[in-house]
């Protein structure tokens, strides 16, 4: 009797020791908040290029919105693949305030949508580099760190041209 109480707590320990480690992410928190922002605003942005395609008036946010569907894409397609490395859950959908953002640009059409178009990438780019800037300095995991260094400067390229199509467009 005494044994088979043995075995069995010898059993219980093993099966909480392995849960244990199975409970262990190989991500922490700040990897995964980057990851899934990064994710989010990528969406978008490729959403929204998409939409710039019907819904904008000016040639230039057209070709622009082009280069948020290219490049997005890219970046998302590799921040993905990254992530299935590192077992990292990244989302499929839009979050609620992102949604709520593209029906609103939905609605808009002409020189209505150009003028929010161009301010809402300005914004979510100065805030992409924040994010790309502060993860490159202290993320935690490795290679998403050098991944988002290297990504920074297509990100300040693309700041830099709505910034100019803000001030050609003069709103």
């Amino acid at each position: 009797m005494k044994k088979i109480t043995m075995l069995l707590l010898a059993g219980l320990m093993s099966a909480a020791a392995a849960r244990k480690e199975v409970d262990v992410l190989p991500y922490t928190s700040r990897d995964l908040s980057f990851c899934v922002a990064v994710t989010q605003g990528g969406m978008l942005q490729v959403m929204l290029g998409r939409l710039a395609q019907t819904n904008a008036l000016l040639t230039q946010v057209k070709m622009h919105g082009q280069h948020m569907i290219e490049d997005h894409g890219k970046l998302n397609e590799e921040l993905r693949k990254l992530a299935l490395k590192k077992s990292i859950p990244l989302p499929e959908a839009l979050d609620n305030e992102r949604q709520r953002l593209y029906d609103e640009l939905s609605r808009l059409t002409g020189e209505e949508f150009d003028r929010r178009y161009i301010r809402v990438m300005i914004r979510e780019h100065k805030r992409d580099i924040r994010s790309f800037r502060r993860y490159a300095r202290s993320g935690d995991e490795l290679d998403i760190r050098s991944w988002s260094a290297l990504k920074l400067p297509v990100l300040e390229r693309h700041l830099e041209m709505w910034e100019e199509a803000y001030r050609m467009a003069s709103y």
